[in-house]
């Protein structure tokens, strides 16, 4: 069963806002599409479904060699400035960090 409902979460793969929880796993519409074929795949092989092994393999082939970084002690008032700062601008939370970032570096 696939639950809709509205997101303030990042897709699970991509990071944008996401519209649609399947199989405990938050997606955008686009991602949700892709999660779906797979799943179809893995039935008609008679394999098993694991949505949250579905999203991080595709995330893995969109984003290959990117790393995972856990953030801690972020100032509530900084957090919630940001995710208004990401909504306003149509875009993710990872987006907005990485902009911040390479502007930061000099890149």
């Amino acid at each position: 069963m696939i639950k809709k409902m509205i997101h303030k979460n990042p897709c699970a793969i991509c990071g944008m806002l996401s519209r649609v929880n399947r199989g405990g796993v938050t997606l955008c519409l686009p991602c949700h599409a892709d999660v779906g074929a797979r799943v179809e795949e893995l039935r008609a092989a008679g394999e098993a479904v694991n949505v949250a092994h579905i999203a991080r393999a595709l995330f893995r082939e969109r984003f290959p060699g990117a790393k995972s970084y856990i953030l801690r002690d972020i100032p509530e008032d900084l957090w919630t400035a940001a995710q208004h700062a990401a909504v306003e601008r149509g875009a993710s939370l990872r987006e907005l960090i990485l902009t911040a970032l390479r502007r930061e570096v000099g890149e």
